[in-house]
């Protein structure tokens, strides 16, 4: 009888999480202005951090960024591409970055 052909391999746990991650949970998949909804993304998390000690939010920041560049990172080796459209941690990090500190109050969400 003839042999079934062997299975592919399947996407490994770490790089599903490195996806998630890496496409803002999916945001990147937008097919207009991915970059953009990375960023709507990062909204939530922003509010979240506001209410944080100064100091725990420069630490969620912080570790968020290297998070977002291991992810990063290991999707861009997955699609074989160092500056995909899907990978948009870089702007969440990058609206972290920008609110850190700032009162979560509607006006400023706009200025990041």
């Amino acid at each position: 009888p003839a042999q079934a052909p062997a299975a592919a391999p399947g996407i490994g746990l770490t790089d599903r999480f490195a996806i998630v991650v890496a496409s803002g949970l999916g945001s990147g998949y937008s097919p207009f202005a991915s970059g953009t909804a990375g960023t709507l993304v990062a909204v939530p998390f922003f509010f979240a951090l506001s209410h944080l000690e100064p100091w725990l939010q420069v630490l969620s920041t912080l570790a968020f960024i290297a998070i977002a560049v291991f992810a990063a990172t290991r999707a861009a080796l997955y699609w074989g591409a160092s500056d995909d459209g899907r990978i948009v941690s870089d702007e969440i990090a990058g609206y972290l970055v920008t609110m850190a500190l700032v009162p979560a109050e509607p006006k400023f969400l706009v200025a990041g």
